[in-house]
């Protein structure tokens, strides 16, 4: 869901990408778990036998192949047409990946960096938006009656009659349901569990 966003509609529903994003997340959390369990001496010869390590890298390496062409494209853009770059950075359809582009050092501005950032990125916001979401349909079907019809309107008013392509401009135009979402997340703020 976030990660249109985050590296745009090309990458975002690739099935590779989907994959290696999940299981970069799920070797994260359980070689953590794993390694938790062992001894400090023994951490280094259990690194050796568990896949988790090596699934890591493996989703790190997908992620890295899967952006590099667009990485690629993206600077190629920005050197050789810089109106035009400029005025797609200044647009309501800027993703994380050109954001970090063009905000990066020239240093870090390079495939590796990038690719590993916005594997941070889709680390986080895959958890936290899921938590978001799920706390925000919770408190809206513990009081539907109340807030549901507001929300419907609003949406629809929005939306119009196609509401398969909702674009940043249109959610930014809903403030009804950007209301209800940050008062939703102020009675479940992200803590440290998340």
């Amino acid at each position: 869901m976030v990660a249109r966003t985050i590296v745009g509609p090309d990458i975002c529903r690739d099935p590779q990408w989907v994959q290696s994003v999940i299981g970069y997340a799920q070797n994260i959390f359980t070689g953590a778990v794993t390694f938790k369990l062992m001894p400090h001496f023994a951490r280094p010869l259990v690194a050796i036998f568990t896949p988790y390590l090596w699934r890591i890298h493996s989703c790190r390496r997908t992620i890295r192949r899967l952006l590099r062409p667009v990485i690629n494209q993206k600077r190629a853009w920005r050197h050789d047409r810089p109106e035009s770059w400029t005025a797609h950075v200044k647009s309501d359809d800027l993703t994380t990946l050109e954001w970090l582009i063009e905000t990066s050092k020239p240093e870090e501005a390079n495939v590796n960096m990038i690719a590993h950032r916005l594997t941070g990125v889709s680390f986080g916001a895959a958890h936290t938006t899921s938590n978001t979401i799920t706390n925000a349909i919770m408190d809206l079907a513990n009081d539907f009656d109340r807030w549901a019809p507001a929300l419907r309107e609003e949406i629809e008013s929005v939306v119009g009659s196609n509401p398969t392509k909702i674009t940043n401009a249109d959610l930014s135009k809903m403030w009804k349901l950007d209301s209800f979402l940050k008062e939703s997340q102020r009675f479940h703020p992200p803590s440290k569990r998340t």
